[in-house]
């Protein structure tokens, strides 16, 4: 009974470490646990232990090794959504772009407070240490809600990121007296003009002041859109990406 319990402990030890526990794969990244499970063609759902969050990663395959830094997108989606379908829209662009793309499901956790922005800080800095992203590259993008939060954590710790990008956002622009211009990225928001929620006059008008206090700042409009994200609009924010590339 002993030597069968004995052999029952041995074998389950030699499944875990082979990697493989409840359809998840377990893989050191430079040192980093993570447990990986494949959810589509070149998308993996991501459980990590230095991160407080479960997340949606496409990596390109053009990425050659850990000495192979690549520039990464964080995303952060609207209320009621999932990190899955703007990691699935990008999927496609990644490898043209060499470019990691991760959303998490944040709203599970929708946090307020400085107390908690380290969580998401966490999280880039998890995937810089176990899928080798550029520290130096790291650009975040909010849609809706996600605009909000993705406002705060840049505000908070403008030097984090390369460049920032907001969508369907809010026209808000007060935060912009509390930031020091020169160390705040360059910004991209991208908005419908048939936007119900948050019209796009007022946020045109927000732009202007923000570009007339220093801000590198971009607004691009779609004619036909509403409070949305556009896949189509994809393109448009990976070409603004290429452009703010630090070398």
């Amino acid at each position: 009974m002993k030597k069968a319990f004995k052999t029952s402990i041995l074998i389950a030890i030699a499944v875990m470490a082979s990697g493989v526990f409840c359809g998840w794969l377990l893989r050191w990244g430079n040192g980093e646990r993570v447990l990986e499970k494949k959810v589509d063609a070149g998308i993996v759902g991501i459980k990590a232990k230095n991160s407080k969050f479960d997340y949606f990663l496409s990596v390109p395959s053009s990425q050659k090794s850990f000495d192979d830094k690549l520039p990464l997108l964080v995303i952060l989606h609207g209320r009621g959504e999932s990190g899955i379908p703007y990691v699935t829209a990008f999927k496609k662009d990644v490898a043209a772009h060499r470019l990691i793309v991760a959303a998490p499901d944040w709203e599970k956790s929708f946090l307020h407070g400085k107390s908690r922005y380290e969580d998401y800080y966490s999280l880039a800095d998890h995937i810089v240490t176990a899928y080798s992203a550029d520290q130096r590259n790291i650009f975040i993008m909010g849609v809706s809600a996600g605009s909000l939060l993705t406002r705060a954590l840049v505000k908070n710790d403008p030097k984090r990121w390369a460049g920032v990008i907001l969508v369907a956002s809010d026209p808000y622009v007060g935060w912009a007296k509390q930031v020091d211009v020169a160390t705040f990225p360059p910004i991209l928001y991208v908005h419908g003009e048939q936007d119900e929620q948050f019209g796009y006059a007022a946020l045109a008008q927000s732009v202007e002041v923000l570009r007339k206090n220093g801000f590198d700042v971009e607004l691009v409009k779609d004619a036909a859109g509403g409070h949305e994200y556009k896949t189509e609009w994809g393109q448009l924010v990976l070409r603004w990406i290429q452009k703010k590339i630090k070398n």
